[in-house]
């Protein structure tokens, strides 16, 4: 399951890359149900902001919220609660969302297919009965939609799929190599996978992403990805990104990845 890191060159250098002056990110990866890992790394993001020098931090989530873990609707509601009233939160949709909107929306084959993904276990995190969910029919889709808070849907159609700071595009899944930014298309940013991963041209742009898991923060000449399988693994990423720095912090326990040279980054575990 998880992608060898560090397959292309070493030796490559680094895109130089920043955000404004002034300007902070931590982009957290993906959560997939987990509350009690999301709760603790916004913590520990707290805590290594409050002990840098004063700028506008700006926390963004990079998609798959739900599925897979336990508390899928703990996750939402923390997020809608806590997260958002706080004005300084991008959320940005990932597949297992799409899958979610389709399922309750009505489509029977979209919710076969995110049960075997994950869905079962958000539509547990509900409340909903296992006799239920497994008919996996319209009955299914109905009971959905009563279990769930019209506060949980609206807050994941109203997700937006990427954003852009400095030199920096944070999107769930990545984007088709070789097209524009403003051409990329929803589904393969929400989508892809290998056509992404494999290529190493300039983007233009650094693309920071989950949707695709390693047992370590990746990171490339073109690209950071953050997604360390958390539901399973326990590990929780977020990459802080100011001026020319980045840093890791991450739940659990975990080994720095390998540096480019001038690069600065390290990972911390608090």
């Amino acid at each position: 399951m998880f992608r060898r890191l560090f397959s292309s060159s070493r030796a490559s250098r680094w895109r130089p890359a920043s955000l404004p002056a002034g300007q902070r990110v931590y982009a957290v990866g993906d959560v997939h149900g987990r509350l009690d890992l999301l709760t603790k790394i916004v913590a520990q993001i707290a805590t290594d902001d409050a002990g840098r020098d004063a700028a506008n931090s700006r926390l963004i989530l990079l998609g798959d919220y739900v599925d897979r873990g336990p508390d899928s609707a703990g996750v939402l509601r923390y997020i809608r609660d806590s997260l958002l009233p706080t004005g300084n939160v991008t959320l940005l949709r990932g597949n297992h969302e799409q899958y979610m909107l389709a399922a309750y929306d009505g489509n029977v084959d979209a919710m076969t297919a995110w049960l075997r993904y994950g869905g079962w276990e958000t539509l547990q995190s509900y409340g909903i009965d296992e006799r239920i969910i497994e008919q996996r029919n319209q009955q299914t889709i109905a009971a959905m939609q009563a279990a769930i808070p019209v506060a949980d849907i609206a807050l994941l159609r109203a997700l937006d799929v990427h954003y852009r700071c400095g030199d920096y595009f944070f999107v769930h899944a990545g984007i088709r190599p070789g097209t524009t930014l403003d051409a990329q298309s929803e589904q393969d940013m929400l989508w892809i996978r290998e056509r992404f991963l494999a290529d190493d041209r300039d983007h233009g742009v650094i693309i920071v992403h989950g949707h695709s898991p390693t047992d370590a923060p990746e990171l490339r000449r073109n690209r950071i990805g953050v997604d360390t399988l958390a539901y399973d693994s326990g590990r929780l990423t977020a990459v802080g990104l100011e001026g020319t720095d980045r840093w890791f912090i991450q739940t659990g326990t975990s080994i720095a990845p390998d540096m480019a040279e001038g690069e600065i980054c390290t990972l911390i575990n608090r």
